[in-house]
């Protein structure tokens, strides 16, 4: 999203400023022009408890395709979204990407586009239940909400407030869904978005604003209906912090982190895991590169966490724990990046990752038992 440190490096970053612009500043960047390219390949891996291995999943023709989110249902029953592109010409054109896995195999599912003429796809996807899917992202300049009843997957009337995006989405209950991005004014500014469905439909809640000008949340996770945290980044002074808010119930506080003292820093993969406790994962910029940020929240405050890795470009996108102890973190390393997976046990550790193509980066992680854990992302010739 607007205002983040670039997700891309090398001929991928330089692809990714070009479609870009292609696609016009009306939309974020992190949303569907940051995403799939047209010489994509979908990636999925897995973690038996020893070591990690790609697995196969078929996706319907077309130029590119990247996977950006996973959620478990179950072992059984488990969704990853993301965006496929189309290319007609130098025309890329871009369209919602499900992939749902039953316990065998992976298989592609059928997505509603809204218009065919206007750039789509998710980013973001969470469940309560084999019946309560939801994923979240962007078509056009406008936010889109797709939701799977345990039949087929909708379009759900969101704001759909214009220059507005969704990144991040959290299914408490079937009638408590948050999700949460940015949003443009009139004037310009970004601002933070978050959205609350009531089980009957979308409605705006109020999120504080640190900064003003460039102010957007990247995930949400929940432990419950009065226990929600939400991260992102903001800009202050003319550089990018890192922003921390939390639910308690009645309303969202700014929930400050200590990355935020870091010229730049963001946060964009964020999970709960206790009445007290959160990981949140992201990467900072300093002199000599950019390198992984991991924070965990304990009891009443943020805590730096050391992250393994002595190369100059470490980014970790998203976050998943089975226990407080038992965390995996997911991303990216190397200024042509290749796949990166984390786990922490009391201290991080780097679990090495197949490489199909360079750059190759994974996007989404989600734990089901300690032999059990899968990641998604793309990979991309040079």
């Amino acid at each position: 999203m607007a205002g983040k440190i670039p997700r891309l490096a090398g001929n991928a970053r330089l692809l990714a400023a070009a479609f870009a612009a292609v696609l016009g500043a009306a939309i974020l960047s992190g949303s569907v022009a940051a995403q799939a390219l047209p010489g994509d390949a979908l990636l999925i891996e897995h973690w038996d408890g020893k070591k990690w291995t790609v697995t196969p999943a078929p996706v319907p023709p077309a130029g590119g395709s990247e996977l950006s989110a996973v959620t478990a249902i179950s072992p059984t029953d488990i969704w990853a979204v993301g965006s496929l592109v189309e290319t007609t010409g130098t025309t890329p054109t871009w369209h919602p990407l499900a992939e749902h896995y039953d316990g065998v195999s992976w298989s592609p599912v059928v997505l509603p586009t809204p218009k065919e003429t206007e750039q789509s796809g998710l980013v973001a996807v969470s469940g309560s239940s084999a019946t309560d899917v939801w994923a979240v992202g962007s078509v056009g300049d406008r936010s889109l909400v797709e939701h799977y009843d345990g039949t087929s997957w909708k379009v759900v009337p969101s704001l759909r407030t214009a220059g507005s995006e969704l990144a991040g989405v959290a299914a408490v209950s079937p009638s408590d869904v948050w999700a949460v991005g940015a949003t443009v004014t009139k004037t310009g500014k970004t601002r933070t978005l978050i959205e609350r469905w009531d089980g009957s439909a979308w409605r705006s809640v109020p999120s504080p604003n640190p900064s003003g000008p460039k102010d957007e949340l990247s995930a949400i996770s929940a432990w419950s209906a009065r226990n929600i945290y939400a991260v992102g980044d903001y800009r202050f002074r003319g550089h990018t912090r890192a922003l921390t808010l939390h639910w308690n119930g009645t309303r969202w506080r700014n929930r400050w982190s200590p990355s935020a003292a870091a010229r730049q820093s963001a946060l964009r993969g964020l999970t709960v895991t206790g009445r007290s406790d959160a990981w949140a994962v992201g990467s900072s910029r300093g002199a000599g590169g950019e390198r992984s940020l991991t924070e965990y929240w304990h009891i009443c405050s943020w805590h730096y966490s050391e992250v393994p890795g002595a190369n100059d470009f470490l980014d970790l996108y998203a976050v998943s724990a089975l226990s407080a102890d038992d965390v995996w973190a997911v991303g990216s390393s190397g200024d042509a990046p290749q796949t990166l997976a984390e786990h922490w046990d009391g201290a991080w550790t780097v679990k090495k990752t197949p490489n199909p193509q360079i750059p190759g980066v994974l996007r989404g992680v989600a734990a089901v038992a300690d032999d059990d854990v899968w990641a998604v992302g793309s990979s991309n010739a040079p």
